[in-house]
């Protein structure tokens, strides 16, 4: 019986795989593909430490002590985990939950000031809030 693996992509990835892939002639699935192989031949370079970013990206190791390529490397490992980390966020939810004020900010002069004791109010960068 023949198997094959089963991979999920998170959908952002795959859009953005979509768009590349329409430039270079590939679908999205073949761009995925591709970027997989250049990762893996970027991790067994030996013109890259793999483990010293390894390092750097454990916290073990000090970004300062790679070569330009490694930290580009690094950067856009930590692009991604920011990108992640930044998705998952919903802190209207915690502050409601929580019964915490906070304030949001459509443009400079549009900010809205929400709390758990008070109405939402409307407050211009120049002047008091407005009710």
């Amino acid at each position: 019986m023949n198997s094959t693996p089963s991979s999920h992509v998170r959908s952002e990835l795959f859009a953005s795989a979509q768009s590349v892939g329409r430039v270079t002639g590939r679908g999205a699935t073949e761009q995925l593909a591709h970027w997989a192989r250049i990762g893996r031949e970027v991790e067994a370079s030996r013109h890259l430490p793999s483990r010293e970013i390894a390092e750097v990206l454990s916290g073990r190791q000090s970004y300062d002590t790679l070569d330009p390529p490694a930290q580009a490397v690094v950067r856009a490992e930590w692009v991604e985990r920011v990108d992640a980390l930044s998705s998952s966020l919903d802190l209207r939810s915690d502050f409601e939950s929580e019964g915490r004020p906070y304030v949001e900010c459509n443009n400079p002069d549009d900010v809205i000031a929400r709390g758990a004791s008070s109405s939402s109010r409307r407050t211009g960068l120049h002047g008091p809030p407005q009710l």
